[in-house]
């Protein structure tokens, strides 16, 4: 947590950290931004059907690796409602014709070969590929050229419509049948009382606290700066798919690795000081939450004193059969409320 001498690996990696904060901070139909004017206009609305699947793990390793600057715009797909709309867009890497998994907000711009590129770029939760099964991706007006074309897969089908059954024989027709004698009625049975329906789990609203998310970031908070790595590991997901993207460019996974890097800091008498009444959390999904807090990372005291950083923690919580674990942390430049 204390900033890195090291030097960024990379632009690219820089903009996909990026990314991954924008899409961390910006909660709920805030993810895409409205369609721009000089968007070409869409064939079709999210309106008309179900939005494309929403898969958030996926959003989440699509944001890393990624390098916008060589990726193109395809097509697009909007999600939403007319007086509510949020436009996706659909990217190919150029390099090598990769077509991208899930949409991507943000705002485009004319790139010197004439094919169309993306700025301010934040990866969403829907699937391009389900966009474009269900009918509702829209590639017109946007330029490819033929060595780009030459080197994408094949898009899938879109969905099919039902085929109109065939016209069916009349049937010869039947003996008629003696009539049956009547039989006794039945006495009525009483009714049985119609059971109310179970209520479906509804996602915490943005600024809500989901059932504990805060105690289990208090947790950590406190056993970072009890330099507890059994108290730590106690707050993180049972998984070995545990990130930690401090500032800098780096990004660590698995819990080992993550508790070995804070055990690392500890050395240089680290303490975070978090500005709790700045705390914002949101549960997108049932059982995922997304919490963002601005946080000083106090070092020191060393020969030349103690110093302070002050960034934006970002964390990706995830509901297990023990509660609320933290599964990724990400680090971004910040400002005290």
């Amino acid at each position: 947590m204390r900033q890195s001498n090291k030097q960024p690996i990379g632009g690219q990696r820089r903009a996909s950290l990026t990314t991954v904060a924008a899409m961390i901070v910006s909660i709920g139909p805030a993810y895409a931004e409205q369609a721009p004017a000089s968007a070409p206009p869409s064939a079709a609305t999210a309106s008309a059907a179900e939005p494309p699947t929403r898969d958030f793990f996926s959003s989440l390793k699509d944001a890393f690796g990624r390098d916008f600057n060589r990726e193109i715009v395809i097509g697009h797909f909007d999600v939403g409602t007319p007086s509510d709309n949020h436009r996706f867009y659909c990217l190919v890497d150029t390099k090598t014709g990769k077509r991208e998994a899930n949409g991507v907000a943000g705002t485009l711009r004319k790139r010197s070969d004439g094919m169309t590129g993306i700025d301010r770029a934040a990866v969403s939760f829907y699937s391009c590929v389900d966009a474009q099964r269900q009918g509702l991706l829209d590639t017109s007006g946007y330029v490819v050229s033929d060595t780009v074309r030459a080197r994408m897969a094949p898009l899938p089908a879109t969905a099919a419509r039902a085929a109109v059954p065939a016209p069916v024989a009349a049937a010869a027709p039947v003996a008629p049948v003696a009539p049956v004698a009547p039989v006794a009625p039945v006495a009525p049975v009483a009714p049985v009382a119609a059971a109310a329906p179970a209520a479906a789990p509804r996602p915490a609203a943005d600024g809500a606290d989901p059932g504990g998310v805060r105690a289990i970031f208090d947790r950590f908070v406190a056993a970072q700066n009890g330099h507890d790595r059994a108290g730590v590991s106690a707050t993180l997901v049972d998984s070995s798919d545990v990130l930690w993207a401090p500032t800098g460019g780096q990004v660590i996974s698995g819990r080992d690795a993550v508790l070995a890097a804070f055990a690392a800091e500890w050395a240089h008498g680290t303490q975070l000081a978090p500005h709790g009444d700045a705390w914002r959390v949101s549960e997108p999904a049932v059982g995922v939450a997304l919490a963002s807090v601005p946080i000083d990372v106090i070092s020191g005291p060393t020969a030349y004193g103690s110093s302070t950083l002050a960034v934006r923690w970002n964390g990706v919580f995830v509901k297990s059969a023990a509660g609320w674990r933290i599964a990724a942390i990400y680090l971004t430049g910040g400002s005290r409320p």
